[in-house]
């Protein structure tokens, strides 16, 4: 099997207690069945600790303290599993975050999500274009996939990455790029056209009524409250704000060009694939879009509220834009609907959210 990741992947290490927003922190962390064989072989002193920390009600889970944090976390936020037993006693979870997979018949993709700091701060402050690489791994069952389909969105991926690494135009003209060149991909595919076409300069369709309030509200009201629903609540109180300072942000603050054309690559990256067990891609790439100036619009709204921003203020961003939406396939899932039933996530409407950027 080939295990296909970006060239980023290797440069990830875990801060561990350096980290100021801990993964051991606000998340319910299921108990996988072979961890939890280990778990319950534990003798000794530790074996106390183990049994009362752990539920086995439903999935097994470890049982988080009244200020949310796991039972194992010590005082200086390190694992005392690690410490006690080993890093080979990790359940899956702690084992992978933040990195994710997807399979696709014989071929298995990853890389390392945004709702993680550290993660978060690789990517944005990556400068070189994205590339990916392979590596051989042994075969993993999996339910698979249309391989020529599968094939199909590899390319149309391909040119939409390319495109949106192509630093002589405009950031805000290759995200409009893209969501016209999915949409239009989508439709070609619907009507039985299989041919990839390339992105050419799409025409500027920016000419609905202003719907931003709407957009963000959606976000601040919509989805299920995933521990960074604050932000957006912020955000929809003071959009008007947002963007009477955006020309502002931009020119005292350029490098964010930079961040937001990552973060839509890894969006991208990480998303636009998993169309293939659907058939409909369209939604992967609205998604890409929507989260790309969604983060841009949380970046000068911070900037805006406390006049001052740096490279740790849109990490800081960033992660809470991922786990609010990311980490929830609920809100992952209204998101995707939205985009074809929620008229204010009209194609055009979402282009009139560049004028911000």
């Amino acid at each position: 099997m080939t295990f296909r990741v970006p060239h980023y992947y290797r440069d990830f290490k875990c801060t561990a207690d350096k980290c100021s927003d801990n993964c051991c922190i606000g998340w319910e962390i299921d108990i996988d069945d072979d961890t939890m064989e280990k778990y319950d072989s534990v003798t000794g002193e530790f074996k106390n600790k183990i049994q009362s920390g752990i539920s086995t009600s439903g999935t097994p889970h470890f049982i988080l303290d009244k200020h949310e944090r796991c039972p194992f976390l010590n005082s200086k936020n390190l694992c005392e599993i690690f410490i006690n037993l080993g890093e080979s006693s990790l359940c899956q979870i702690c084992t992978d975050h933040p990195r994710y997979y997807e399979w696709f018949g014989n071929i298995k993709e990853g890389g390392v999500g945004v709702c993680c700091e550290e993660a978060a701060r690789l990517i944005l402050t990556d400068d070189k274009p994205f590339s990916y690489y392979d590596i051989n791994v042994p075969d993993e069952d999996n339910d698979g996939c249309d391989g020529e389909f599968f094939e199909y969105l590899q390319a149309v991926r391909k040119n939409i990455i390319t495109h949106l690494n192509n630093k002589s135009l405009p950031l805000k003209n290759r995200l409009r790029d893209i969501l016209v060149y999915a949409d239009a991909m989508q439709k070609s595919y619907d009507n039985f056209d299989f041919t990839v076409y390339d992105i050419n300069e799409a025409a500027n369709e920016n000419t609905s009524a202003d719907n931003t309030k709407e957009i963000v509200s959606f976000f601040a009201d919509s989805l299920e409250f995933m521990g960074g629903g604050e932000p957006f609540k912020a955000l929809a109180e003071d959009h008007t704000a947002v963007k009477t300072g955006s020309e502002h942000f931009l020119r005292e603050y350029p490098q964010v060009y930079g961040y937001l054309e990552n973060l839509a690559v890894y969006f991208i990256w990480r998303h636009f694939l998993k169309g293939v067990f659907e058939e409909e891609f369209y939604s992967k790439a609205a998604f890409a879009f929507i989260s790309t100036v969604m983060c841009g619009l949380l970046f000068i709204r911070h900037f805006c509220a406390d006049s001052a921003f740096d490279e740790g203020s849109a990490v800081r961003m960033t992660v809470l834009y991922s786990k609010q939406v990311e980490y929830s396939e609920e809100n992952l899932d209204r998101l995707y609907d939205a985009f074809y039933d929620n008229a204010y996530f009209s194609l055009e409407n979402m282009l009139n959210l560049l004028e911000i950027l």
